[in-house]
């Protein structure tokens, strides 16, 4: 009964591991417009590729949608819940769909080269070093407990009282 308690209780464990992050930019060097987006699935304390990235609104009205990072560069590191080192490159024309398949161009960076930038050009993309690149913690949503553990808490309780009320 324990074994079944501990396995149920551990199945929530990889939905409190993962991180999302929305963040926001000036591009100033694309033309001055605010391009805002979350970042999906990080991992606390670790290196590694997000599950996607999205730009959510962009005030030039292009490159809305999900990218796909290039596999090789993109990388970001977290430790104790901050984003501490990133890069992010993706070329929309390299991508396959459900992702931006346009020819929007789109770089995230932090650490040693902090650097942003979202252009409609083909495989290049001017970035601005000034760039103010904010990120944002999303708070993840209570994950509920579903009503098949209060069944199984209730069973192994009614069991335990059947089992304590034979034995006196």
């Amino acid at each position: 009964m324990a074994l079944a308690v501990v396995f149920y209780l551990s199945s929530f464990a990889a939905y409190a591991a993962t991180l999302d992050f929305s963040f926001s930019f000036v591009d100033t060097a694309n033309c001055g417009h605010t391009v805002a987006g979350i970042v999906r699935g990080m991992t606390d304390n670790a290196t590694g590729a997000p599950a996607r990235v999205e730009v959510l609104t962009n005030t030039a009205g292009f490159g809305i949608g999900g990218y796909m990072g290039d596999p090789i560069t993109t990388s970001f590191t977290f430790v104790a819940g901050v984003i501490t080192d990133a890069i992010f490159e993706s070329f929309g024309a390299r991508n396959t769909a459900p992702a931006v398949t346009d020819s929007t161009s789109f770089l995230i960076a932090i650490g040693s080269n902090l650097a942003s930038g979202l252009s409609n050009l083909p495989n290049s993309i001017s970035v601005a070093g000034a760039s103010v690149l904010n990120f944002t913690p999303v708070a993840a949503a209570p994950v509920p407990l579903p009503a098949a553990g209060v069944l199984l808490m209730a069973g192994l309780g009614g069991l335990g009282f059947v089992t304590r009320t034979k034995s006196a």
